[in-house]
């Protein structure tokens, strides 16, 4: 490797912003040590593990056993939080966001950086405040492709159940929320039955997902009847009673919301509304996909 650090993404100009950044980082850290992390390698990475820095002293072999950690463990390491992935290599790791984790590579060993994990959280923090993420990371970090809705279903992957359980860690409320994981309970559901708060399911689901371990179960509604009567004490007009009739035909329990929303021209999300009107005269039919 080169003696210049590496920002995945970035600019020449870019990367030497970030790279004198990250020196003074690195000389705030080594000075509270007194000199013990002279050696030190540290790399950035993303909740997907992905490289977002790495300076030279970094081990290429390392690199890639502790990204595979990262993308195994990061749904059980709460921001804050350190741990050293293998005993028989100097390296720490810190969660020091909720999208970036910190590794710090030594010659010895890592005792001297556990000591002051305060003080490397403080810094890190402030340092990635000054980062700009390049824009392919930063789209990333903020795609919609694991946008969790709070009623939809999920259930684990075949035999990724037992595994995930066994690497999930400590977190209490990671481990509610997997083991409410059925098939059956929406996110919300979850939310209710585990006393675990929406905003963090939601949290812990993407995240599962993100891994693999999960699919999505296509929720289908089954109206038996639509109760005219029921609707306009609800203050539907009678021309939207209409409408419930034709549902009533293309809710039959093999079609998704979505399908049903396109072939009506209408919005998914007023689609949603309208059925949450009919209460419990709609029935959901699992779809997996």
């Amino acid at each position: 490797m080169s003696d210049e650090a590496v920002f995945e993404g970035g600019g020449r100009k870019h990367n030497s912003i970030v790279l004198n950044s990250l020196r003074r980082f690195k000389s705030k850290l080594v000075k509270a040590l007194h000199d013990s992390a002279t050696m030190m390698g540290l790399c950035f990475l993303d909740i997907k593990g992905r490289i977002v820095y790495v300076d030279p002293l970094f081990s290429r072999f390392v690199l890639r056993s502790i990204s595979n950690y990262v993308k195994k463990h990061f749904p059980s390491l709460p921001v804050g939080s350190y741990v050293i992935p293998d005993d028989n290599i100097p390296v720490i790791l810190w969660r020091v966001s909720d999208q970036m984790f910190l590794a710090a590579q030594t010659r010895e060993s890592v005792a001297p950086l556990i000591t002051r994990t305060s003080l490397v959280l403080r810094l890190a923090k402030k340092f990635i405040k000054k980062m700009s993420y390049p824009s392919d990371i930063e789209e990333s970090l903020a795609a919609d492709d694991f946008n969790i809705h709070a009623w939809e279903v999920f259930s684990f992957k075949e035999d990724f159940s037992d595994f995930a359980l066994g690497a999930l860690g400590e977190d209490k409320d990671v481990l509610k929320v997997v083991e409410a994981i059925d098939g059956r309970r929406s996110v919300l559901a979850i939310s209710k039955h585990t006393g675990v708060p929406l905003d963090k399911c939601v949290l812990i689901l993407r995240n599962l997902l993100e891994q693999g371990a999960l699919v999505k179960v296509e929720i289908c509604p089954l109206i038996r009847k639509v109760n005219a009567g029921k609707l306009l004490l609800f203050g539907i007009q009678e021309k939207y009673v209409r409408l419930y009739r034709e549902l009533k035909t293309l809710c039959d329990g093999t079609r998704s919301v979505k399908e049903i929303a396109d072939a009506l021209g209408i919005d998914y999300d007023n689609l949603r509304y309208l059925l949450s009107i009919l209460g419990e005269d709609v029935i959901w039919v699992k779809r997996e996909g």
